[in-house]
């Protein structure tokens, strides 16, 4: 038998892009959920683009409602990070849905404002009408970019809005910069249209600029609750920065509404409204929710929360002392008459004179005023706290259960706070533990309580045991490929026990592919790598105490876990050629360390602390890797990450923040570590590039890529310093271009000194190495907004980079992936839209003069070579997009008077021939090839070979070679003039043939056969059982026969045995 290997160079063209379809994920998902309501035993939860609806008693899926079919536009709008929880920024008075229970109807936007109904009852069940289009005050605003609150008044049938947005020149997204719109409607109780009452429009920015100042905007709304023939009942009240105001309709078509009074609240700023009422009972609560940097903080405490009379004509106004600057939820118990707020438990923030770390405060409403009950406060704390900003467990949103009891959704955790019948009243256990949970919104129907959790995407049902979830979305950044089953991996790396991956069969649907399962996990995903030397998947655990390796089989099931000693908080691994897996470990809280394990066996070959790193707690580290074919070494960076917002801080991110250190290190075979260079400023990529004919020294040459992009030289040991002006957030090598190509984010203005700028725009690099260490780089285009990847294709030659939001993020430019030959005579940059679209806000790479948030992170796509697709995950839209290319590849010929190659890739279908003037006229490069150049074959069976010749003008064969067949092996033989050229290349387009494709073989003959996998094989694994029959394999430049005892496939011997 003879076996005939080939080796790639791939060639650029720009040919157009064809969106393919999107996976869905799971295959009914609706992005980010963040709002649940129940009417008439139904369960709405609403994500970004789609309203579930659920039954109530046994939460089965019943239908889905899309949202954008209300919008101004057909766009599917979404966010691919969403931020979870700022506690500088929180806004404790959300609420996206009001109920009409009269009539049978929810109240709620779509994420262009568009104000809708559904019916939750009856005839027309679900049916949704668009109620009010966007105000034409607020056109600006384009999308729902701030505070959201619905409330419903049943007494007069009135629908209170209240919208924030961004002000007309705030482009950029600035959060001193929000406008407010308030709305009141009439509703008709007949036909359920809307009648405008009243609105108001403030501009957030300064009156010097032409608006209202800052602290005009409206942050909160409520309605005075007494019935028609009680006083007050027409009154409403608008909360503001600095004051809360009273408001009353007054039934005058010429001046609606009237300004009653107001109070000055100097010393907070008023972040939630709470209406108390019931017998005996009737008050408005107004409580603080102090933000950073807003005015002069006061000197001390007490901090106060305030209390409206609602049945006062006169209006009275107490206050009383809160138990936080910052109160995150409030609740009154109805059957104790007491209230319970929830707030962050450092002790600075904390006026709790008992329990410094409570973050549970209770006060009794005795004789008509609330006094604090410190001795009832708990402290439910089951994590341990490091910073209130970055890895709090706040408790976030209360909900009352039906006894006195109450449910209180914190960010790692769901606690059931009960009454215990003697001092003190209340105590509470546990009854969810899912760090990184984020249950910050909730409801109770009947005896059901149900919470969402933002990290899963969904609900869980409280009361079960274990609780049970219904969930409509997952992340997904990140995909990884598996070669042995033809499957696809997609995952996150957040930092969430809601944990989980998508598999994703190619093979599946007569090969379009659909989700096979979903494979949820407890804990935070590190990394996920596939092992070629045993055909599985590896899956890091990103946890403390003991972060194993789990190792997922082809056929889903789990095999023995990798244990890794002494070591927790496992990130990124990478498989060598060398069958070596390399480990990041105690990447939090410690030293880091490089465990080295064998590949095949999974034995520790050998662990390495990196103690040149500091061990704060606020650091995350992360690591890349790269394999160099020239001295067989593993090179790693290492950097630390200072601990972003929750849950991104496991998450590698590109963007810099001047906090940063990193090293670049070497490591064998053996696991030995040896440190190469330290105080690089947060290094991140590091290429080995695989060049062909490189220039003399430029083999094994690194780049890596930190604040300076650098070399190094492997051989000499030798450090170059390439650019120290631009910072690239990513870099990539394209093979035939023989150039680095590297993107930076950007700022489209130059900021005052002092200031920062918020516009960002990514800035596209072509870095073409020249003689000695010298580099050109020049600037090849750019897109006005952050991008989500930037990548090489290697099976077009092509440069990708997939959009994430434009500039100004107002949902106005869908998604988009860019097409860029580094070829081409321009620079020209074909593109394709994604079906999403992302809006502001996004925890994105924003710099407010009062919180940097310095995130950039990317997505790892998958090209599949035998579908020419490229896939994309999408972040939180929960969907990975799929788009078709074209291909146009390149082999490398080499320059032996006979080249061995096989055709993998041919415009054909299945494995039919093809006709040898297709492929080789007009496709082999240089063009200049004389007459004589021949091709040549054995056909199956065959024992002589026969040829097609090359006359000058087309190729030509009288002894039938007339075709050329993928699954064949074949010898080329190129005649040039002299001096002959140092390259030469054969372009390549179509399809590769399937994998599974049989190849006869015949004995005693010589089986000329080809190879068209996109991996690298040990020739004995590669050919398996076959190996019984065979005497021995040739190809071009080796030679291996078989010289052991006469074989019986029977026997337990090994195929591979007796070879040499």
């Amino acid at each position: 038998i003879l076996i005939l290997s080939f080796s790639y160079q791939f060639f650029m063209a720009q040919t157009p892009l064809i969106f393919d379809k999107s996976i869905a994920l799971p295959e009914e998902t609706g992005g980010f959920a963040f709002d649940i309501m129940e009417s008439n035993g139904y369960l709405f939860l609403q994500a970004q683009h789609k309203i579930f609806v659920y039954d109530a008693n046994d939460q089965h899926l019943v239908t889905t409602i899309n949202l954008f079919e209300n919008s101004n536009t057909s766009k599917i709008f979404g966010k691919y990070s969403p931020p979870y929880f700022n506690y500088n920024f929180y806004s404790p008075s959300r609420q996206t849905f009001a109920i009409n229970q009269e009539m049978d109807l929810i109240y709620t936007i779509t994420p262009d404002l568009n104000l809708i109904s559904i019916k939750t009852a009856g005839t027309n069940l679900f049916q949704t009408t668009t109620l009010a289009a966007r105000p034409a005050t607020i056109d600006h605003f384009k999308i729902s970019s701030g505070r959201v609150i619905l409330k419903y008044d049943p007494v007069h049938n009135r629908l209170y809005t209240l919208f924030s947005g961004r002000d007309v020149i705030n482009t950029t997204g600035s959060f001193h910069m929000s406008d407010s719109y308030f709305a009141i409607y009439q509703v008709n109780i007949l036909s359920g249209a809307l009648s405008l009452i009243h609105d108001e429009f403030k501009r957030a920015i300064s009156t010097g600029q032409g608006g209202d100042g800052y602290n005009s905007q409206a942050i909160e709304i409520e309605f005075n609750h007494n019935l028609s023939n009680q006083t007050n009942n027409n009154k409403f009240y608008i909360a503001r920065m600095h004051r809360i105001e009273e408001w009353e309709i007054t039934g005058n078509p010429v001046n609606p509404v009237d300004s009653i009074t107001s109070i000055a609240v100097s010393a907070a700023k008023i972040g939630k409204l709470l209406t108390v009422k019931k017998s005996g009972v009737h008050k408005i609560l107004a409580f603080p929710y102090r933000l950073p940097g807003s005015g002069v903080e006061p000197d001390g405490y007490p901090i106060k929360f305030y209390v409206i009379d609602g049945d006062n004509l006169s209006f009275t106004c107490d206050s009383v002392i809160a138990p936080s600057k910052r109160v995150i939820d409030a609740a009154f118990i109805n059957s104790s008459n007491n209230l319970v707020l929830t707030y962050a438990n450092d002790i600075v923030n904390s006026n709790d004179t008992n329990v410094a770390n409570a973050d549970v405060a209770f006060y009794s409403f005795n004789q008509g005023v609330f006094v604090p009950q410190y001795g009832w406060n708990l402290q439910t704390n089951a994590y341990p706290q490091y910073d209130e900003q970055y890895n709090y467990n706040y408790p976030l949103k209360i909900i009352p259960g039906q006894n006195g009891d109450f449910y209180i959704g914190k960010k790692n955790e769901i606690i059931h706070v009960t009454e215990t019948g003697i001092d003190p009243p209340y105590a509470f256990t546990q009854v969810i533990d899912k760090s990184g949970g984020f249950f910050m919104n909730g409801i109770q129907s009947s005896d059901h309580t149900f919470f969402i959790s933002l990290t899963l995407n969904g609900f869980y049902h409280v009361e079960t045991t274990p609780a049970t979830k219904q969930q409509c979305g997952m992340p997904v950044y990140q995909s990884v490929y598996n070669h042995s089953n033809n499957k696809l991996y997609f995952f996150n790396t957040l930092n969430t026990n809601n944990s989980g991956f998508f598999i994703y069969d190619l093979n599946a649907d007569n090969g379009n592919g659909q989700v096979e399962t979903f494979i949820e996990l407890d804990f935070p995903i590190g990394d996920m790598v596939y092992n070629p030397f045993r055909g599985q998947v590896l899956i890091s655990g990103n946890k403390e105490n003991g972060g194993n390796i789990k190792v997922l089989n082809p056929d889903n099931t789990f095999d023995q876990d990798i244990v890794v000693n002494f070591s927790n908080y496992l990130t990124e691994m990478f498989v060598s050629p060398t069958n070596q897996l390399y480990v990041l470990a105690n990447s939090r809280n410690t030293h880091p360390s490089i465990m080295v394990f064998d590949a095949t066996t999974y034995s520790l070959i050998k662990g390495s602390s990196i103690n040149q790193l500091s061990q704060e707690w606020y650091k995350n580290f992360n690591a890349d890797f790269c394999y160099n074919p020239y001295n067989k070494l593993v090179y790693a960076t290492i950097t630390n990450t200072p601990i972003l917002l929750e849950p991104y801080l496991s998450m590698k991110n590109t963007c810099e923040n001047g906090l940063n250190e990193g090293i670049l290190l070497s490591v064998s075979e053996t696991g030995d570590v040896s440190l190469l260079k330290t105080g690089l400023d947060y290094p991140r990529t590091i290429i080995c590039p695989e060049i062909i004919n490189p220039p003399e020294g430029y083999q094994g040459y690194l780049y890596i890529n930190s604040h300076n992009l650098s070399g190094y030289d492997c051989t000499d040991n030798i450090w170059v310093e390439i650019n120290d002006t631009i910072y690239f957030n990513e870099i990539v090598y394209n093979q035939h271009a023989n150039s680095l190509f590297g993107f930076s984010d950007q700022t489209t203005t130059i900021p005052p000194l002092g200031a920062y700028a918020n516009d960002r725009v990514a800035r596209f690099y072509r870095i073409l190495k020249e003689a000695g260490s010298t580099h050109e780089i020049t600037e090849i285009g750019h897109y006005n907004g952050q991008i989500a990847a930037f990548f090489n294709n290697p099976y077009d030659g092509n440069i990708y980079v997939q959009t994430k939001f434009d500039v100004n993020k107002f949902g106005e430019t869908p998604a988009q992936l860019l097409q860029y030959s580094p070829l081409s005579a321009n620079n020209t940059f074909l593109f394709v839209d994604l079906p999403v679209t992302s809006y502001y806000a996004e925890f994105d790479h924003f710099k407010d003069g009062l919180i940097g948030l310095f995130n950039y992170n990317l997505i790892t796509p998958y090209i599949n070579p035998y579908q020419n697709k490229i896939y994309l995950p999408n972040g939180a839209h929960s969907n990975v997009s799929v788009v078709a290319f074209e291909a146009n590849e390149l082999l490398t010929l080499n320059d032996s008077v006979y080249d061995w190659l096989s055709f993998p890739r041919l415009n054909r279908a299945a494995n039919n021939p093809v006709p040898v003037n297709d492929v080789l006229e007009d496709n082999i490069y240089p063009e200049d090839y004389e007459s004589q150049s021949e091709l040549l074959n054995v056909i199956p069976g065959g024992e002589t070979p026969i040829k097609s010749i090359f006359n000058g003008t087309e190729w030509v064969s009288n002894s039938g070679l007339n075709n050329i067949q993928s699954t064949r092996g074949y010898k080329l033989h190129m005649n040039y003039p002299i001096p002959y050229p140092e390259q030469r290349w054969l372009e390549m387009q179509g399809m590769v043939v399937d994998p599974s494709t049989p190849m006869p073989l015949y004995m005693g003959k010589e089986n000329w056969v080809g190879y068209f996998l996109y991996k690298q094989q040990n020739i004995m694994d590669a050919l398996g059982s076959t190996l019984y029959s065979l005497d021995w394999v040739k190809a071009e430049d080796w030679f291996c026969w078989y010289a052991g005892p006469v074989r019986n496939p029977n026997d337990p011997v090994a195929a591979s045995d007796g070879w040499i």
